[in-house]
């Protein structure tokens, strides 16, 4: 009987698993960690072969204040990503994107096409409200890309967000982890 419950086990760890790496949709979050203790967000990424949509929740809390003024991203695979839309006034970031302290990433968004700056924060994301950017992706890989090619499933940062405005004048930064879907929890759960 422990036999056939271990292999259940597994069996599911593996179908979590093969989804998590196959699916078009995958859900991120801070997970709480900016480098200064107060950026935190959830999100969404969509991957439609040449479509990719991002959403991000700013989850800060009320005390602290804080709008999300940028994001930049690295693609596992051989793609380029320019923003094609966007909620907020947000732009492109370009091809090299220089995101402090996270080093350089291959595409990302910014108000005033800046990770850094971008005038006033007032026109960002703020707590609680979502922004959707959309992305048109191309090149040799665009056709075989899935959701889960534009945020690493480890500590090593594919995808970060910027946070600036914050009621003490300060800024934050904090990088985007995959979140597991629930047959994956589910697997765990057991």
């Amino acid at each position: 009987m422990k036999k056939c419950i271990a292999c259940g086990v597994l069996a599911i760890a593996a179908l979590a698993g093969s989804n998590v790496a196959s699916a078009d949709i995958v859900n991120i979050s801070s997970l709480g960690f900016g480098i200064e203790g107060n950026g935190a967000f959830s999100g969404v990424v969509n991957y439609v072969p040449g479509t990719l949509t991002i959403s991000l929740t700013n989850l800060n809390s009320s005390a602290v204040g804080g709008k999300i003024t940028a994001l930049a991203f690295n693609i596992n695979g051989n793609a380029t990503a320019v923003l094609s839309s966007a909620t907020h006034p947000f732009a492109s970031l370009g091809n090299s994107v220089s995101a402090s302290p996270f080093g350089t990433f291959e595409a990302g968004a910014g108000m005033g096409g800046s990770w850094l700056g971008g005038g006033s924060p007032n026109a960002g994301i703020v707590r609680g409200a979502t922004g959707t950017f959309t992305f048109t992706v191309s090149g040799p890989d665009a056709a075989t890309l899935t959701a889960a090619s534009f945020v690493s499933p480890t500590p090593t940062n594919n995808f970060v967000v910027r946070f600036r405005g914050f009621e003490n004048g300060g800024s934050e930064k904090a990088p985007g982890y995959l979140v597991p879907g629930p047959a994956a929890l589910a697997a765990f759960g057991l």
